[in-house]
């Protein structure tokens, strides 16, 4: 014969799980009654590749503008949409850390960057530039370049991007596709509202 445990419930786990119930559905209902935001945005997936083992070049992009609002309902739903209008990063990063200083630069210039939008004619951004890190449409970058237009990429485009760079003596050439998509976010407005 088989001796089965019991579990034995008592008066004081049933308040602190009753407790935590309530707590559970009172944070759903308030964010529920809090209503919904909804962002409405087009993506660009990054081109990140290897370098040499220990770096990587990771180009991205970042929208031009931020959402502007299309439509509202006061207090349950709020529909934004960006503009399909980005700028680029270029960055030639730590592989492992993905952030901050690259340990591994001794020296950088970075000889040319450009992109072609499908079968649009191919367009440069930068040259001559002796930094790990590019950043379209932000001064502190671009003291030297006037390029401050965001480039504008519609949901179902492919971007090529052109990169020629020499790190640490060496000289490199990468070629790479980055594809858009359109792109829903949802969260709650009060979310929103506590940014």
């Amino acid at each position: 014969m088989t001796s089965m445990a019991m579990s034995k419930v008592t008066p004081a786990g049933l308040v602190k799980s009753a407790a935590a119930l309530k707590c559970a559905l009172l944070i759903s209902v308030v964010l529920l009654l809090a209503g919904c935001s909804r962002i409405d945005y087009v993506h660009l997936e990054p081109f990140v590749a290897d370098i040499d083992g220990k770096s990587e070049l990771a180009v991205s992009t970042y929208p031009a503008d931020f959402p502007k609002t299309r439509s509202k309902v006061p207090f349950l739903y709020r529909h934004s949409v960006t503009k399909s209008e980005h700028f680029f990063q270029v960055f030639i990063r730590d592989g492992k850390k993905k952030t901050g200083n690259n340990p591994h630069v001794d020296s950088i210039r970075i000889h040319s960057f450009s992109y072609r939008i499908d079968d649009q004619s191919e367009v440069e951004l930068l040259a001559n530039y002796d930094s790990n890190f590019w950043m379209q449409g932000n001064p502190k970058y671009n003291e030297q370049y006037q390029d401050d237009y965001a480039v504008a990429v519609d949901e179902c485009s492919t971007v090529t991007v052109y990169v020629s760079f020499t790190l640490n003596g060496e000289d490199f050439e990468f070629e790479g596709m980055m594809t858009s998509d359109a792109k829903k976010r949802w969260t709650p407005l009060l979310f929103r509202a506590l940014q």
